[in-house]
């Protein structure tokens, strides 16, 4: 993976979900987990990333080697506004 992460927008949430879908797949998620006795158990990574929906435009949080055809977006606000609390 790359080295810049951003929020990057989506058209719908129709989209975002298709694409999350086929990054997870890309990814090999959900990854597996082990106990700390090395025992299998359920997935606690099953997610790469979440869409926020900010002001009506879905957003997420994206490494930039994922992002291929996605637009940059500023970080919605409720990010912005917990920045420094």
């Amino acid at each position: 993976m790359g080295h810049l992460m951003a929020f990057y927008r989506f058209a719908s949430l129709a989209d975002f979900n298709s694409w999350h879908n086929g990054i997870k797949l890309t990814l090999g998620y959900p990854f597996l987990s082990k106990d700390n006795q090395g025992v299998e158990c359920l997935p606690m990574n099953t997610q790469y990333t979440s869409a926020v929906i900010d002001n009506g435009i879905v957003k997420a949080w994206i490494d930039d080697d994922l992002a291929a055809n996605l637009e940059m977006t500023d970080a919605p606000i409720e990010v912005k506004s917990s920045r420094f609390r």
